[in-house]
């Protein structure tokens, strides 16, 4: 039965899109997006009819969605972006190992440890949600220098324009401990496209005596908050 819905919401948001060229790539798209939402509801004990059901929901309006694809997906446009693409192509040939090498400099602080430098792991079932945008934590690692490695994914809606959509970072959150310690954060980005991204945030020094990290947000009536406990996990 939800196999049917989501081909019924992608073929009512396609409807909408006048390009064809386009119509392939945006109904996978769509598709990857509502399946990376139910998996991670079911991953939290959700059914896999409801979570599928409730991920299509989340997407909004099939046909806002539609126009608003249609808009960036002009024939004219098409043609526009393979040459665009071409150029581009030519550009970031020249420029690939300066633009690698400066991302790699950028994440050396966010690598995931060795397994053997691993002290403690936990996959996490905790998400909230603020406006149209929800976060689901999903793993805490702490390694042996007690350096700590949060993995979080972020879902919104298509085209919202709001403060916590616009101004994704891990300093948005303020980071303690259950001994109140506070700690300031590193951040990096794994993945990252229209409906969304996975971050990671990595706390150095972190006090081995503590028990829990919370992660709090309250800015502009916007509330939002996370304890994970570092116990019950894979202790190493």
């Amino acid at each position: 039965m939800w196999e049917h819905n989501v081909e019924e919401f992608i073929t009512n948001v396609c409807k909408e899109i006048k390009y064809k060229k386009a119509r392939n790539k945006i109904s996978e798209e769509l598709k990857n997006h509502i399946e990376d939402h139910a998996y991670d509801l079911m991953d939290n004990g959700v059914d896999e009819e409801a979570a599928y059901i409730e991920s299509i929901a989340a997407m909004g309006n099939p046909k806002e969605i539609g126009k608003n694809l249609n808009k960036q997906h002009r024939p004219y446009v098409g043609w526009l972006l393979n040459i665009t693409n071409i150029i581009i192509g030519m550009i970031c040939f020249f420029l690939g190992y300066i633009i690698i090498f400066g991302v790699i400099g950028s994440f050396d602080h966010s690598a995931y440890p060795n397994n053997n430098d691993i002290k403690y792991s936990a996959k996490l079932k905790q998400e909230d949600k603020i406006d149209t945008v929800t976060i689901v934590m999903k793993q805490i690692i702490l390694d042996k220098n007690n350096g700590v490695y949060i993995i979080l994914n972020e879902y919104h809606s298509l085209f919202e324009k709001n403060y916590w959509v616009t101004s994704w970072g891990a300093g948005r959150f303020n980071i303690y401990d259950d001994l109140g310690n506070k700690y300031t954060t590193q951040s990096g980005q794994g993945s990252n496209n229209i409906f969304g991204s996975r971050n990671l945030i990595f706390i150095e020094n972190f006090n081995s005596k503590a028990q829990k990290i919370i992660l709090d947000y309250d800015h502009y009536n916007r509330h939002m908050r996370f304890e994970i406990k570092l116990s019950g996990g894979d202790e190493k």
